[in-house]
C-alpha cells in the first residue's frame, strides 16, 4: 500500500546509475522495456529507459497499464465526476482523449478496446483499434439503458454486453 514516504528505486544493473522517485507508487515497465512509468500524487509519470528523461503524462490518474508491445499507454483519469480513458502513442506522442467513460475491455489480442461511455444522455459502446488510433465502431447507443458487463471471447473476434432497461 503506498504511503506518503514510499520511494522507487530504478536502477541499470549494466552501468549502475540509479534514478530515485520518492513518495510514488505503482511501478510499471512497457513490455518493450523502452518505458519505466509510476505515480506520484495522483499524476503519472513515464520516465524514459534511454534517455532517462521524465514527463507528466496526466494528473488526477487512477490506473494505467501498456498495450500488449508497449507501444500505447492507457491511463484511466478522473475529473470531478466524470471519468476519461488517456490512450497515449509512444512513438509519437499523439493523445486521445475519451470522456464519459463507463467501462472498457481489452481484446484477448490486445489491438482493441471495448469502451462504454455516456455522453449527453447518450449510452454507447465503441470499439477502438490501436492499429488505426481511432475509433473503429459503434456497436449500440441507447439514451433509455445502460450497457454492462463487457466481455471478449478468447478471439477477440465477438464481444459480449448487458444492455440494462431503467424502469
Amino acid at each position: 500500500t503506498y504511503k506518503d514516504t514510499d520511494t522507487l528505486f530504478l536502477q541499470n544493473k549494466k552501468n549502475n546509475i540509479k534514478h530515485v522517485f520518492t513518495k510514488s507508487y505503482n511501478p510499471l515497465f512497457a513490455p518493450n522495456n523502452k518505458w519505466f512509468s509510476f505515480i506520484k500524487k495522483d499524476s503519472l509519470y513515464l520516465f524514459n529507459l534511454a534517455t532517462a528523461e521524465k514527463q507528466l503524462v496526466g494528473t488526477t490518474v487512477k490506473e494505467y497499464v501498456y498495450s500488449y508491445d508497449g507501444s500505447y499507454l492507457i491511463a484511466k483519469v478522473q475529473t470531478n465526476e466524470n471519468n476519461s480513458l488517456k490512450i497515449v502513442d509512444l512513438k509519437t506522442f499523439k493523445t486521445k482523449i475519451i470522456s464519459g467513460l463507463i467501462e472498457y475491455e481489452y481484446s484477448p489480442d490486445d489491438t482493441k478496446i471495448a469502451i462504454i461511455t455516456k455522453q449527453e444522455q447518450i449510452n454507447k459502446v465503441s470499439l477502438y483499434d490501436f492499429n488505426a488510433f481511432a475509433f473503429e465502431k459503434v456497436i449500440a447507443t441507447d439514451s433509455e439503458s445502460e450497457f454492462k458487463g463487457l466481455q471478449w471471447d478468447d478471439s477477440g473476434k465477438k464481444l459480449a454486453f448487458f444492455k440494462e432497461i431503467k424502469d
